[in-house]
């Protein structure tokens, strides 16, 4: 073929890689390399960032069929020596393994085919990677399955091409294989392309593509033998799933800070921060935390030290989160927030900010979760802490449901204020009807003479006249009212047309036909509004002809009350000392009557009393059952590692705390509040029950003695405001964890600081779906524990095949978390006058990272060795 015809087929073959998103390839020819075809081909795909790595199709005379193996070489290795080393195996080592075209003969080994196989990785490092092992020419067809199960026991493949799952059924039934052979070991699909148009669009039998997705941060074979040795998290096949879960994009610093210029583009999955103490690894996380406003489970004054030093005066910290929709679809949020001041929100897609606090914005269960040593203390030891944390978990419901208690509460405590109220005034009704007898008494008297009668009169003639003023004053009161609402009115109405008319878009006049509208309704309102005006002005006028009438018609009338006064007093009566009494006694009647009426409802407010304290029960033990749930749940998702127990009530602390506060002056002493908190599941609205039903209850009830139940029922029932605010006092849920140790279980409390640590993450990690960003975890941990369990929790909650995959960023000391883990992003920082600076971000596949955490990490070296021995070739006949 002409230089010129194969170029072109380079170029046709490497287009195609780019249009199926190929990056990494292997050309694999038979029983060879083809050096006039691959070194073109890699350097053509160099050009475009794609690794193109030298592969060979060993093909081995062996078995039924024979025995096709995948050889896949560094970029650097020289095809010749390959190609020798082949040729070499073969017992006629003179004769030519392909040769013209695709012509080629299998390898008819002069030694083991596995030991042929075995000297050609050590010699090169390659790949092996059996083809196609359930077709003809595969190892699962071409030999007897014990022969076939030992065959891959011996050679310790990197991964198998797609291996059905009846035959691999078939080989661990044999025993040859230990039980978890299968268990890390990739199954991986290749195009085996026959054509340039078959790259990357090939298909399985079931449809799925033939195509295998590599998690990788470095483009060299040894990443991708790391990648095929740890499928779990680095390894998927025919799709890649999108990210379904909330994550923080991307973390920027500026200012004059320690951590000024400091800019973090986060990994979906597993992120480490390492470095020496001072590095900044700390102050990463608390700005984080402090950008979106994240308050902490412990003592915060030294955190806003150091992110005081982290910022600098003026400093900026700058975070992108992103929150998924579904549908592939998502929704990002820049916060920014500058030393000193409140959190600013900015939807990015539309540039426009918005009110949603920064702890919400990824969801309702989706805020970040930030812990960090101290916080990890305070809740091992604290029961509202642990409560909080459980509700953290819960996640909306559990606000859902501590808002009703709140709101049952609240209620409860406005039942009680309108009662007092009630009681107040009807505290007054016996002291009016007393002054109502007297003053009828001495009316009485007055009517005796004859007076009374002529003397109502006056009082009449004075009320009516009040209504009169009344009526004036009232329609004053509406002109002043509406000459304000008048420019109230008409002044949007005006701002809106002058906006209108100042369009000068394309549209304009459908802004004027809106203009007009807007227009009309203003003329129309100031229409309205001065014909309302005159109405007002007549009503006026009107009002003052009918005062002058009712003076008029006043006069001969006040005269006759005059003259009836003179003759009151020629008696020895009074007669505006009557008048008084008329006007009092008029006063008082209604009053009276408002409340007997009010009487009805204090039994109304007692009845709905008794229906809100019922709701407060019920919210609260919905709330307890809840939790309880939620508790059980996790025990599950833990596989039992933690006992979780939800007792109701049972947090007492702050509720003899205020139950003491209520007593105080009441003479029950401290043994008697003991006791009256003491009983499980108990509440101020049992309190108070008891002390209404006497002090015979109380005793029964409680176990106090009869003198301190007297005391108690009597300041209780004494003062009807303490009854009801003892029936708001209920006791929180506790949250007792346990963890299992050895054969059994221990409390929190019976536990050393390293397994309190141990419980206390086991709960962190049944944060479903939550971003999770830790801070040193593994301090007072046991090694083996990190490496055991902690580790296996990290790579259970992320990667392509996580369970319940789920952003985390953990700054850290041990190797372990990275090394094991598999950390997707090893972020290495460094402190350089007086400025954190990142020296490496990359994963462990980085040979400079892998250095980097030797280097740095205290049991870097012993961490590759375990993962090795983990994750490794060392798979072994059982």
């Amino acid at each position: 073929m002409s230089g010129r015809g194969r170029q072109e087929i380079v170029k046709a073959y490497v287009d195609q890689l780019r249009k199926s998103g190929v990056d990494v390839a292997a050309v694999a020819d038979y029983n060879g390399i083809r050096e006039e075809w691959f070194v073109p081909i890699r350097d053509e795909a160099r050009k475009h960032g794609i690794l193109v790595l030298p592969g060979v199709e060993v093909a081995f005379q062996m078995g039924k069929h024979g025995l096709h193996v995948l050889a896949i070489f560094d970029e650097s290795t020289e095809p010749g020596e390959v190609n020798s080393m082949l040729q070499a195996m073969d017992k006629d080592a003179a004769k030519p393994l392909f040769g013209a075209g695709r012509k080629h003969r299998t390898i008819d080994s002069e030694h083991r085919v596995a030991d042929a196989l075995k000297d050609l990785r050590e010699r090169f490092g390659c790949l092996l990677i059996p083809a196609h092992p359930g077709e003809t020419n595969g190892f699962c067809k071409s030999l007897q399955t014990k022969a076939a199960a030992e065959f891959i026991g011996e050679i310790l493949p990197d991964a198998l091409e797609h291996c059905p799952p009846e035959e691999v059924h078939k080989l661990q039934s044999t025993g040859v294989l230990k039980a978890n052979f299968f268990e890390n070991l990739s199954m991986v699909e290749f195009s085996d392309a026959h054509g340039v148009d078959e790259i990357g669009t090939k298909r399985r039998a079931d449809g799925m593509p033939r195509s295998t997705y590599l998690k990788l941060s470095a483009m060299h074979l040894e990443a991708l033998r790391l990648a095929l040795h740890d499928p779990g998290t680095r390894l998927c096949i025919g799709n890649v799933k999108s990210a379904v879960h909330p994550r923080v994009r991307r973390f920027a610093v500026s200012g004059s800070g320690f951590l000024g210029n400091l800019n973090v583009e986060w990994n979906d999955d597993l992120n480490v921060i390492i470095g020496g103490r001072g590095v900044g690894k700390s102050a990463v996380l608390e700005t984080l935390r402090y950008a979106v406003d994240m308050k902490a489970y412990s003592d915060h004054s030294y955190r806003s030290e150091l992110v005081r030093h982290a910022l600098g005066s003026g400093g900026k910290a700058e975070v992108l989160l992103e929150r998924p929709l579904g549908n592939g679809k998502t929704r990002q949020y820049t916060i920014t927030r500058v030393w000193g001041e409140e959190p600013r929100v900015v939807e990015v897609e539309s540039g426009k900010p918005v009110s949603i606090p920064p702890s919400d914005l990824l969801g309702p269960n989706g805020g970040p979760t930030i812990f960090g040593q101290r916080e990890i203390y305070a809740v091992s030891g604290s029961q509202e802490y642990r409560l909080a944390l459980l509700d953290d978990l819960i996640g909306e419901k559990a606000r859902e449901r501590a808002l009703e208690v709140r709101e049952s509460i609240d209620l409860l405590r406005g039942n009680a204020r309108s009662a007092l109220d009630v009681r107040v005034k009807l505290a007054k009704r016996d002291e009016h009807r007393q002054r109502l007898k007297a003053i009828e008494h001495e009316i009485g008297i007055y009517e005796k003479h004859g007076a009374a009668e002529k003397l109502r009169e006056a009082t009449r003639l004075g009320s009516d006249t009040q209504y009169l003023r009344g009526a004036r004053d009232a329609v004053s009161t509406v002109r002043d009212r509406w000459a304000g609402l008048s420019g109230d009115l008409l002044s949007p109405l005006e701002t809106a047309n002058r906006g209108l008319l100042r369009g000068q878009s394309r549209n304009k006049a459908i802004l004027e036909d809106a203009a007009k509208v807007v227009g009309e309704l203003r003329n129309g309102l100031e229409r309205a509004l001065t014909e309302a005006r005159s109405l007002i002005d007549e009503a006026e006028s009107r009002l003052k002809e009918v005062s002058d009438k009712w003076e008029e018609a006043l006069r001969p009338l006040q005269e006759e009350i005059n003259r009836i006064k003179q003759e009151a007093q020629t008696e020895a009566l009074d007669p505006d000392r009557l008048l008084k009494l008329n006007s009092e006694q008029t006063g008082l009647a209604p009053l009276i009557e408002e409340l007997d009426r009010s009487e009805d409802d204090l039994n109304k407010l007692e009845e709905k009393r008794q229906t809100l304290l019922e709701e407060v029960r019920q919210r609260r033990y919905a709330e307890h059952e809840m939790r309880r749930e939620k508790a059980e749940r996790i025990g599950r998702l833990l596989h039992g590692r933690l006992r979780l127990d939800v007792e109701f009530k049972g947090n007492k602390e702050e509720y003899k705390k205020r139950i003491s506060t209520l007593l105080k002056g009441s003479g029950v002493s401290q043994d008697g509040i003991d006791r009256l908190v003491a009983p499980e599941a108990t509440d101020g609205i049992a309190l108070a029950e008891a002390a209404q039903a006497g002090a015979g209850e109380v005793q029964e009830r409680f176990g106090v003695t009869t003198s301190m139940a007297e005391r108690l029922v009597g300041w209780l029932t004494g003062d009807e405001s303490r009854l009801f605010e003892v029936q708001t006092l209920i006791p929180g849920d506790s949250l007792g964890v346990e963890l299992r140790v050895d054969d059994g279980y221990r409390p929190l409390d019976l536990l050393s600081a390293g397994q309190r640590a141990t419980a206390i993450l086991l709960l962190l990690f049944a944060l479903e779906g939550r971003v999770l960003i830790l801070d040193q975890p593994e301090d007072d941990l046991d090694n083996r524990f990190v490496y055991e369990d902690i580790v296996q929790m990290l790579r259970d909650e992320k990667g392509l095949k996580g369970k319940r995959r789920r952003q985390i960023i953990a700054a850290t000391h041990n190797a372990n978390i990275p090394v094991l883990g598999d950390a997707e992003l090893v972020l290495t920082l460094e402190a350089r006058e007086g400025r954190a600076h990142v020296v490496g971000r990359a994963s462990i596949d980085d040979l400079g990272t892998r250095e980097l955490i030797k280097m740095i990490m205290e049991g870097g070296e012993e961490a590759f060795l375990r993962r090795a021995q983990k994750y490794g070739r060392l798979r072994a006949l059982q």
